[in-house]
Parts: structure tokens; sequence; C-alpha cells
């Protein structure tokens, strides 16, 4: 645990997820849910019409687990350091850092593996309360846009609804997603990077938009079949394999829109007060 004088927060050494992040007197955060690392989203119907689910992503989806869990401490504030073992000999090491003024700056550093092999993405996943629907940031939108898919995605603040952001494809998929983001402000946070990052929210999860049979195959399901979840769902990434699908249903992302296990990535994003 990391308690400073305006936040706090809760590392749980069994999970690695981010239990607890207080900032002042709110708990930002979903605690059962917690902050995790993320690597999967729902596939797409290109991705279903090259395999991507079942043989290329399918070790990605429940992926993680704990290697080592450490404490460090300088001028600037205390972290809990976690490394995560992942599919395909990779691993990623992160410093949750609590700074002063209840900041939380979270520096992601992905290790390569050793085979070539596509990753859907690379980045957080949490869970917020359903009053923090409303949000805005400086990015590209103001509709859904992807590595991609953003020529007509101008840069520019502003405003949506997690309960407006999911599109209407017929079958649920990967929806709502905007690239290009410097902050984005949410309930009482803003989260901010060095670089840039991307982002959904959502009010629903990503097993709403990717049902299966217990078997794993594919359930048809129907857009008006997603309910409408009392949380908003907040994902935050470094990077995400583009959608692809340039022959209409089928063809892979470009090579240089899509994230590989062979590479080393990093990345850092910083909550703090609006």
């Amino acid at each position: 645990m990391l308690r400073g004088c305006r936040g706090k927060v809760v590392v749980n050494t069994s999970t690695g997820f981010v239990e607890q992040y207080r900032l002042g007197w709110r708990n930002v955060i979903d605690r059962k849910f917690g902050l995790r690392p993320n690597f999967w989203r729902a596939p797409n119907d290109n991705e279903w019409g090259n395999g991507g689910p079942i043989r290329r992503y399918a070790a990605w989806k429940d992926s993680l687990s704990i290697l080592k869990v450490d404490c460090s401490q300088d001028e600037y504030g205390a972290a809990v350091l976690v490394s995560y073992g992942l599919p395909e000999g990779c691993s990623m090491d992160v410093s949750y850092k609590l700074m002063a003024g209840g900041i939380l700056r979270i520096d992601a550093s992905f290790h390569k593996g050793d085979k070539h092999v596509d990753i859907p993405r690379i980045g957080f996943r949490t869970r917020m309360k359903a009053r923090y629907d409303r949000f805005s940031y400086f990015g590209r939108g103001p509709h859904e846009n992807y590595s991609d898919r953003f020529a007509s995605s101008w840069v520019g603040i502003y405003e949506s609804r997690a309960s407006e952001e999911l599109y209407p494809y017929v079958r649920p998929q990967e929806s709502g997603h905007h690239t290009g983001v410097e902050w984005l402000k949410i309930g009482p946070v803003r989260i901010s990077a060095p670089q840039d990052f991307e982002f959904n929210a959502l009010r629903c999860s990503i097993e709403d938009l990717d049902p299966r049979e217990a078997d794993g195959s594919r359930i048809w399901g129907h857009v008006n079949e997603v309910p409408l979840r009392p949380y908003v769902e907040l994902c935050l990434d470094g990077f995400m394999t583009g959608v692809g699908g340039y022959n209409s249903w089928g063809s892979k992302p470009e090579p240089d829109r899509s994230v590989w296990a062979d590479r080393d990535y990093s990345f850092s994003l910083i909550f703090s007060r609006k």
C-alpha cells in the first residue's frame, strides 16, 4: 500500500492488480475489478475472418501471471513494481508510483518474446462508477478511430458519453476506440501521458462484446442484446493493432499497424486531479 497526503494506492500482491486508487476522498476505480494490464479486445468481423480470436490471439485473453512484486522510493514518491509473465515468452514490468498531490504515475515496459505473432493491444483496463458516464478528451474524434482508420477523424477537444460510444454494428465487436489522445477527463480524474495514448470508454464490458460458448466457439449475438452495465469500463492503451479488413472481410492489418510480440514497447499514464 502507498499512502500520501492526498492519495492512496493499494496493489494486491497475489494478482498484481491495483485494487484501490483514492484521489482525495474519492475512490476512482472499482475495488472488485481494480486496474489491471490488458491485452485483449473484442474481436471484430475482420479478425473472425482471418482466425485471429481462435488461432493467433487466443493466448492473450487470460494471459497474466505474477513473477515478482517489489517496492521502491525516490525523491518523487514511492512505487510498487510488478513483473508480469505473458504468453510467447514475453513479460511486462509496471511501476505504480504515488506522487505528491495524489498523482498516480504508471510506467509500463513490455519485453519481447521470441515469436513473431501479433497482439490485440497493450494497455490497462478498469471500471468506474456509472455516474462518470460523461467525459472529454483531446485527441482524434469525434467518431471511433484506430491506427489504420483515422484519416477522417480530426484532432481536437471532444465531449461524449460512455453510454453513446458503442457503434451499432449488427454483431457486437470492438467499438468506440480513440487514438492520438493527449488527455482524458472522466469522473474526478485527468489522465495524461508523455506520449499519445488510446482509449475506449463504454457502458459494457469486453466480454459483452465477445460472447462465447463454454467451448470458446463464437456466439452470433446482436447489438440489441448488449446490456447497459452499471459501470463505465475504461481501457487505456499504449498500443493497439489496427482493424484490417481492406478486402471487406478477413484481411489482416498492415504490419506497421500491428503490435508484435517480438518487439519491445513502453508507455506511461498519469492520473491526476481534474
